[in-house]
């Protein structure tokens, strides 16, 4: 009988302590409602309101190009409150998923023919326009996506695109 008090202690000790760990844990990562937040970190939403249409310089509209500069053109803006975040950005991930490139802040422009789409005159510039410079990345393909960011909120969209260095 002492064996198996024994294990029944260990494993109950086991238990509680592996149960403490996961609540502190889950408290530390701020998934507990609490008056203070464990961080001020925005929430991340996944949102299909974007997409990637134009690249330039481009020989087809596969998205093939050479090692280099290239600019890219799309829109986007968050499907779920409707409004246009200041802040785009475009994203690069090899193969494996991994992150290779991310550019700079890009332009917001006029889209015209989104705002007529949508039927919402609010999202005239919910274009935007930016330049990856592609020189130092080695040739094959990559998955691309957009992030916007607002004050409330990081938005991840990803597109159907894949460019192709060649």
């Amino acid at each position: 009988m002492t064996i198996i008090n024994t294990t029944l202690t260990t494993r109950t000790y086991t238990m509680r302590s592996l149960l403490v760990v996961s609540l502190f844990s889950i408290y530390l990562t701020g998934c507990v409602k609490d008056d203070k937040p464990a961080a001020q970190f925005p929430p991340i939403y996944s949102v299909g309101s974007c997409q990637l249409d134009k690249m330039l310089p481009s020989s087809s509209k596969d998205w093939v190009t050479s090692p280099g500069k290239i600019t890219v053109e799309g829109w986007g803006y968050d499907g779920i409150v409707g409004n246009i975040p200041p802040t785009v950005k475009i994203h690069l991930r090899s193969s494996t998923g991994a992150l290779v490139l991310s550019s700079s802040e890009a332009e917001r422009i006029d889209r015209p023919d989104v705002a007529a789409f949508f039927k919402q005159e609010s999202l005239l510039k919910a274009g935007f326009r930016s330049v990856l410079d592609t020189t130092l990345l080695p040739l094959g393909q990559y998955k691309m996506s957009v992030s916007m960011y607002q004050s409330s909120a990081f938005l991840l969209c990803e597109t159907d695109r894949v460019l192709t260095i060649k």
